[in-house]
């Protein structure tokens, strides 16, 4: 029997994405209080046995990837925004999806981008509906872009 992914399952993730990189803005350019328990919108949509390869060509997981982002609060100017495009769901089923999307940090007028691909699985009590259990980016343009 075939698992299709469902149309909830596709929106879910894709607002996921949308909405973790929003965070990531608020976050970095320190409009959210760290100590009100800000960092969870991050660190509990992350599964347990979350990793990521980084575009720096890094293995990092789960523990290591709340450690950097909870000391990089409040590290960019206001100007600072990450913006996410084309974000398209590219395969499911009714518990997982992969979805790809670029994501872009935009600064002092220069923009850098990566491409990413994600997987995320179904977990109802989570922001979205879903939790990230893999993330693989690749930067746009040059290298260490």
């Amino acid at each position: 029997m075939s698992e299709a992914p469902t149309s909830a399952l596709r929106a879910r993730c894709e607002d996921e994405v949308t909405d973790l990189h929003r965070f990531f803005g608020r976050w970095l350019r320190g409009e959210i209080d760290p100590e009100s328990g800000g960092l969870s919108r991050m660190s509990d949509v992350l599964a347990e046995g979350f990793h990521m390869i980084s575009a720096a060509g890094e293995i990092l997981g789960r523990s290591e990837i709340v450690t950097a982002v909870r000391s990089a609060h409040g590290t960019k100017p206001a100007g600072f925004a990450i913006r996410t495009e084309d974000c398209r769901f590219r395969l499911g089923s009714r518990r997982l999806g992969v979805v790809t999307y670029q994501e872009w940090h935009d600064e002092g007028g220069e923009s850098r981008g990566r491409f990413s691909t994600a997987i995320f699985q179904d977990r109802a009590d989570a922001p979205n509906g879903v939790e990230w259990v893999h993330v693989h980016e690749t930067w746009i343009g040059r290298a260490g872009a």
